[in-house]
């Protein structure tokens, strides 16, 4: 298994190498067929686990050392994915393999990381840091921790590979590591030792997925939510054992997170503006428009899906309705009173096309959240888009008389703050609804409306969700103070 781009290097010349050392717990006391099993299976293993962590085959270069291997890896390579992704996905293929596999065959290993120069002969390679490694691999307390674990995996660096890589690194869980004395032959150093927990990881991801407001959750939603690459995330949720129904759709678990409010809030965060950043998104496809801005947050901790057509656009939003809802809910709920005005504008073109209107009740209960939100959060703009949604919601009710309200208390809010572009639309939704109840003077000179004062009930448990109607008599109130 040895990479013929490397041939036999000038032996004048050291290059730079990130090193795994391998070794096999117990093989020595294995049946010689039991042995040929286990090499079959860990040559197999290997080059899958680093593949899967973003280790190209075409950067390796494998060196078999009978109870386990040397693996050289090129500089090319970024060498968190050794300490990240890499002893997850070994440890996982191991527990795997175990699960089904008869004692003599089952497979536990320990794994050094190091980094630094080596030297290329006839015979292999060599380097005072294939020494290091190999001394590393031998350290006491790293036998000790496999022989505790009920994990496959034990792993150790280097004082300085745990420096200068894992700790400048967050995917690589710098937290789970704990500092060891590596005392073998003449070597005498710090080491820093891991024990990858396959079903830590997946009760972490279970965990965060509980955070999620809506029901199910689709594969790229889980994806922001838990920060994996999208392209795995659909094998973590199905190897977690969660209901798939329909297909790309899983059930979200009723768990304890166990979280700090804090980390809670931040992660909930994560998910909510992933929801606005893709509805917003499919809401410039669907219809680009020039009166409402971009809604997507400028400081988005996580990318959100794009959309090719409106096609593609529109199914997305028929798909994620309810937990567009009922993130437009949570984001109050919550407190996260950006999103809570964002979300229900971002959604009026996907509502606008879809028919009958009486399935935009949980749309329209949204927008009062938005409008309760943004007055929370004392956001002049927010309320004045989120009173011009009502407008149009209710117009497109025939509900001509309050939309004629909303759209006037917009106007004003647009006009102070210096929005023309928005005092425009504003206009244009006051002076329609005018005219569909023909008072077709008021049309030529805009005059105050008044306010509808019950629009919809109040829902919510901190008094946030609804109450548009108290929330609009004061937004009137305040345009008619102002207005003298």
């Amino acid at each position: 298994m040895h990479d013929p781009l490397h041939g036999i290097a000038d032996p004048s010349h050291a290059v730079h190498r990130s090193i795994l050392c391998v070794d096999v717990q117990g093989y020595g006391r294995r049946t010689n067929w039991d042995q040929l099993a286990v090499r079959s299976v860990l040559f197999k293993v290997l080059p899958e686990a680093l593949a899967d962590s973003g280790v190209p085959p075409r950067s390796l270069r494998f060196e078999d050392r009978g109870d386990g291997a040397l693996v050289l890896v090129q500089p090319d390579v970024p060498k968190e994915r050794l300490a990240g992704p890499f002893p997850l996905k070994l440890a996982a293929s191991l527990e795997r393999h175990n699960s089904g596999a008869p004692p003599g065959a089952r497979i536990k290993v320990r794994v050094a990381v190091h980094a630094g120069e080596v030297i290329y002969d006839a015979h292999g390679v060599a380097g005072s840091a294939i020494v290091a490694a190999s001394r590393l691999l031998d350290a006491e307390p790293l036998k000790d921790a496999l022989r505790a674990s009920p994990g496959a995996v034990a792993l150790i660096t280097s004082d300085r590979f745990y420096e200068e890589v894992v700790q400048q690194c967050p995917t690589c869980d710098a937290a789970s590591y704990r500092s060891v004395r590596v005392s073998v032959k003449e070597t005498n150093t710090r080491g820093w030792v891991r024990l990858p927990d396959v079903r830590g990881e997946g009760a972490r991801i279970l965990r965060l997925l509980s955070v999620h407001p809506g029901t199910e959750i689709s594969v790229p939603a889980a994806a922001a939510l838990i920060q994996a690459p999208a392209g795995e995330t659909r094998e973590l949720l199905g190897g977690l054992g969660l209901d798939e129904t329909p297909v790309g759709r899983f059930r979200v678990p009723v768990l304890d997170h166990g979280f700090g409010e804090a980390e809670r809030i931040a992660v909930l965060r994560r998910v909510l503006a992933w929801y606005l950043g893709t509805a917003d998104n499919a809401r410039r496809v669907l219809c680009p428009d020039r009166v409402i801005p971009v809604l997507t947050l400028p400081d988005a901790p996580c990318r959100p899906l794009a959309f090719a057509s409106p096609d593609e656009a529109h199914r997305w939003c028929e798909s994620e309705r309810l937990n567009l809802i009922a993130a437009a809910r949570a984001a109050a709920d919550e407190g996260q009173h950006d999103i809570a005005w964002r979300l229900p504008l971002a959604l009026w073109t996907f509502y606008f096309l879809r028919s009958p209107w009486t399935d935009w009740i949980d749309w329209i209960g949204a927008l009062g959240t938005g409008l309760a939100s943004a007055e929370h959060a004392r956001d002049d703009r927010g309320i004045a888009y989120a009173l011009a949604g009502l407008g149009h919601a209710s117009q497109h009710r025939s509900n001509f008389a309050d939309a004629a309200g909303f759209f006037a208390a917009s106007r004003d809010v647009f006009a102070r703050i210096g929005d023309r572009r928005g005092e425009t639309w504003a206009l244009h939704g006051l002076h329609y609804a005018r005219r569909r109840m023909q008072r077709f003077r008021e049309t030529a000179v805009p005059v105050p409306e008044p306010m509808p004062l019950s629009f919809m009930p109040s829902t919510s448990k901190d008094g946030c969700w609804g109450s548009v109607g108290s929330v609009g008599e004061k937004g009137f109130d305040a345009w008619r103070e102002a207005s003298g």
